[in-house]
């Protein structure tokens, strides 16, 4: 999902001008557990945030 027409970044100091939405559709379910529980542990929500590091 582009952010805008054209597509802009995020903000100033992000390189990103899209994301990619999608359910997961070939991961096996032992595998979206553990990623499921990775976010989990990394307090990842749906609230973009350019500082967070990486939870996986």
């Amino acid at each position: 999902m582009p952010n805008g027409d054209p597509a802009q970044p995020y903000a100033p100091d992000v390189p990103y001008v899209a994301a990619v939405i999608t359910p997961m559709v070939r991961c096996a379910p032992e595998g979206t557990d553990a990623l499921l529980k990775a976010l989990d542990r990394g307090l990842v929500s749906e609230v973009f945030d350019p500082t967070r590091p990486s939870s996986v």
